[in-house]
């Protein structure tokens, strides 16, 4: 959450992040078809950020970020 908020990044931004770290830890990512869906929702006084973990090209997680 503290990266989110004490920054400016782009949806892109974040998704290059998330890959980044699961190319380093997860050992099987080569051989899994997913993909990484990051939306920005506009609140009343808080941004919230949705991210969606698609393998197979279907929803398998999905994460609120709330401030």
């Amino acid at each position: 959450e503290k990266f989110l908020w004490s920054s400016s990044y782009s949806a892109y931004d974040i998704k290059e992040y998330i890959n980044k770290k699961i190319d380093k830890y997860v050992t099987l990512y080569s051989s899994i078809n997913f993909d990484i869906d990051v939306q920005f929702i506009k609140g009343e006084i808080y941004d919230s950020a949705l991210i969606d973990l698609i393998i197979d090209n279907k929803r398998v997680a999905g994460f609120m970020i709330n401030p």
